[in-house]
């Protein structure tokens, strides 16, 4: 497999005359997923990596959670979405459902916390590196869930 550095897109909120105003601090150019690997099963988890590789089979990444027992999965979008269909696409795709449940808190209580987060280290653990999620389903050993 071939490791890559993922470089996240540069964030230019606009000024208040752009045509969205506050409305594009609600626009997102990724969409964060995470498979705790206590939820899953190797041909679920399979099918689902598969089904984020049709749907968008250029520009997702996928590393090895902080704990070692998940995976993040990251989709580069060219075109921001509102945070409503991020919210909707995440739902969809089985991020971590209490995850996606504290976002809409947030949203709905119009929190200043951010959303959508996938932390790079946890408890002192540091996530794997990201990789193209085609070669990491290209690789026959890649799943390990204990």
């Amino acid at each position: 497999m071939t490791l890559i550095r993922f470089k996240a897109k540069e964030y230019m909120y606009p000024s208040v005359e752009d045509k969205w105003g506050e409305e594009q601090k609600m626009r997102y150019y990724d969409i964060n997923v995470d498979f705790d690997g206590y939820m899953w099963n190797e041909n679920r988890l399979r099918q689902k990596l598969e089904t984020i590789a049709f749907l968008y089979p250029h520009d997702s990444y996928i590393r090895e959670s902080s704990s070692g027992a998940g995976f993040h999965v990251r989709i580069c979008l060219d075109e921001p979405i509102h945070v409503n269909e991020l919210l909707q696409i995440r739902d969809m795709l089985s991020d971590d459902p209490v995850r996606v449940y504290l976002d809409r808190l947030r949203m709905q209580n119009d929190s200043s916390e951010s959303i959508n987060v996938l932390f790079d280290q946890k408890r002192g653990k540091k996530s794997g590196e990201w990789i193209e999620l085609s070669s990491f389903l290209a690789d026959v050993d890649y799943l390990k869930l204990d």
